[in-house]
């Protein structure tokens, strides 16, 4: 969410869902998940690069976490 409290849509660029370790059954759908990574720093851009995944229990997804 933004600093409003409105839902923000973000681009999130990764490497191929297989070099990482997932599969169809690794994130079942309405899986809440923490990403972290770097941030665009395009001015207006939601975008991210080198994003790690993570459950809310702090449990890694993937071979990346």
């Amino acid at each position: 969410t933004d600093d409003k409290g409105q839902k923000v849509e973000w681009q999130i660029d990764m490497a191929a869902a297989a070099s990482i370790g997932w599969t169809a059954t690794t994130l079942p759908v309405g899986t809440v998940v923490k990403v972290t990574g770097n941030p665009s720093r395009a001015p207006g851009s939601h975008g991210m690069t080198g994003a790690r995944f993570t459950l809310l229990d702090g449990t890694p997804v993937g071979r990346r976490g």
